[in-house]
């Protein structure tokens, strides 16, 4: 079966030029680039390493350039991988998750390492998205306990036998690079387009469970996603996106009760505001509580702004500066 990688990319050319590359090894497989990024600056990698470049209009999230990409393909049946364009892939990696995709119909991530030669990173398996990870996340109440379930479920990879394992009910996978067949994606409609950044990959997760998808790893399928380590930083407008789709996967799994989410949310807000100003950090400290009073102004789940065809304009205009005016 055909396998189409479709390349999600904004910035950062060398890390993209290294993807592609990586790509361009697997004889079978296909790259399509959605470029999203100020003056298309991809077009020339596109055309050194023969894939195929889309012209994004504008840059509306990851999960929707996903869906330019899928909407590409003039196919009906092949295995469909979205990507990172900071993923390098090892050999034979592509033709692995395709293979294990088209086998069972499930939904099939890589082993995803620091560097070339490991470790294996602990995010590939994410917490299930709850309200016991909500208050994990904001107020610290099971934190250690759930830092040990997923460290030691990434250490048991090692000792697994066979090529695919699911994963448990509390755990799933990160959206740095996800396969599944071309029918598969379209009984999901795809990622979840109201998400511009974070969160998708945890709903993809939800809803494929709720359709009875398997969800796991790929054991012999190995990326190179340094990026992945990297956290989302104390920068307003990136905490600002995170929180709205945050707020955005609540209201889609727990219908009616976003008040309480609102709540955990202030409360976490707070008390780095707190920590921030007895550790003497200024620039935190200002962040959060201007973070705070946005919080205040306004309803998040009521009041997130929308383009013309109805999908989520993105809070985060540092990935997306060209629409910055339009806020």
């Amino acid at each position: 079966m055909k396998t189409v990688v479709a390349v999600v990319f904004y910035s950062g050319l060398d890390d993209l030029d290294q993807c592609l590359k990586s790509i361009a090894s697997e004889s079978a497989a296909e790259a399509r680039v959605v470029d999203t990024s100020p003056g298309q600056s991809a077009v020339e990698l596109c055309l050194r390493h023969g894939a195929i470049h889309i012209a994004a209009p504008r840059n509306a999230g990851y999960a929707w350039a996903l869906h330019q990409g899928f909407d590409s393909v003039p196919d009906e049946q092949f295995v469909f991988v979205c990507s990172n364009s900071d993923v390098v892939y090892q050999s034979g990696s592509l033709a692995e998750l395709s293979a294990l995709a088209a086998r069972d119909e499930s939904i099939v991530y890589p082993m995803q390492l620091t560097t070339p030669h490991g470790p294996v990173a602990p995010h590939i398996a994410l917490t299930t998205f709850s309200p016991r990870s909500l208050l994990a996340r904001w107020i610290g109440l099971g934190w250690k306990r759930g830092l040990r379930r997923q460290t030691h479920f990434v250490s048991q990879l090692s000792a697994q036998d066979g090529r695919f394992v699911p994963f448990p009910p509390e755990f799933g996978g990160s959206g740095a690079v996800i396969a599944m067949t071309a029918e598969t994606w379209r009984r999901l409609d795809g990622l979840d387009r109201r998400f511009f950044l974070y969160e998708e990959d945890r709903a993809l997760s939800l809803s494929a469970r709720h359709l009875g998808i398997s969800v796991g790893l790929a054991l012999k399928a190995r990326v190179v996603h340094a990026g992945g380590v990297m956290t989302r930083g104390l920068d307003f407008q990136t905490l600002d996106e995170a929180m709205t789709s945050e707020r955005l996967l609540w209201e889609r799994e727990f219908p009616g009760t976003g008040h309480l989410l609102i709540a955990v949310q202030r409360l976490g807000v707070g008390l780095r505001w707190i920590r921030a100003l007895l550790r003497r950090r200024p620039e935190e400290r200002r962040m959060y509580a201007a973070l705070h009073r946005t919080l205040w102004r306004r309803d998040l789940l009521s009041s997130v702004p929308r383009e013309a065809d109805g999908f989520r304009r993105p809070r985060n205009y540092a990935f997306n500066p060209s629409e910055a005016s339009r806020s």
